[in-house]
């Protein structure tokens, strides 16, 4: 945990964000978390955002392919992780890139790939062009949807959550319910000796809930 928390305090401390697009590069990464890293530039700065881990080694490459089994007898590879945001297909940006790459995979939002370390250069020069000419500054605004905006605490009860409980599961196409809630916060506070939990008693009208 304490590792992990590590990775992700040093990424922020030390990632570019002059660019309408995030690329960070780091070698010593546990490569599961690669993704997180991604996900969480991608949250916070609201950019595409690519994260480079270092070297695949040979024994931990799956495909039995004799192409791909010489290129790894002579290259360092470099792994990638990528998420994009709303109005920013990645593909469309790979594809212009393809040329640099072993191989990738995509869906509209988030996709993988390698990349030979002869090749990693110009394709961080060329991912930040891509950005910078394609990706304008309203793209980059965080629009958030709301379904719902909930005035009375009383609305909230078992038949309430029971009913949001049928929605599910949710993911992209069907994405978690965001409701403006609009009442008074009366008391914050932050928990434990870590300062990593926070209560909050809200008030309306006629209630107050924690």
């Amino acid at each position: 945990k304490n590792i992990v928390k590590e990775d992700f305090d040093f990424a922020f401390e030390n990632v570019d964000n002059s660019h309408n697009g995030i690329c960070y590069l780091k070698w010593e990464l546990l490569d599961w978390i690669i993704g997180l890293i991604a996900g969480k530039f991608k949250e916070n700065f609201y950019k595409p955002s690519i994260v480079i881990w270092g070297k695949i080694e040979k024994e931990r490459i799956v495909i039995d392919n004799k192409l791909w089994n010489e290129i790894l007898e002579k290259d360092i590879i470099y792994k990638w992780s990528c998420r994009s945001i709303d109005g920013v297909h990645i593909l469309d940006i790979l594809d212009k890139l393809s040329d640099l790459l072993i191989w990738y995979w995509w869906h509209a939002l988030a996709a993988g790939f390698s990349i030979k370390e002869e090749n990693l250069k110009e394709f961080i020069k060329r991912y930040y062009e891509i950005c910078d000419e394609t990706i304008d500054e309203e793209t980059l605004i965080n629009k958030i949807i709301t379904d719902w905006l909930i005035r009375d605490f009383s609305i909230i009860d078992e038949w309430f959550l029971n009913i949001l409980n049928l929605l599910q599961p949710f993911w992209q196409s069907n994405p978690f319910p965001i409701f403006i809630l609009e009442w008074k916060i009366k008391y914050i506070n932050f928990m434990w000796a870590q300062k990593n939990h926070l209560k909050i008693i809200f008030q309306d009208n006629y209630w107050e809930q924690i």
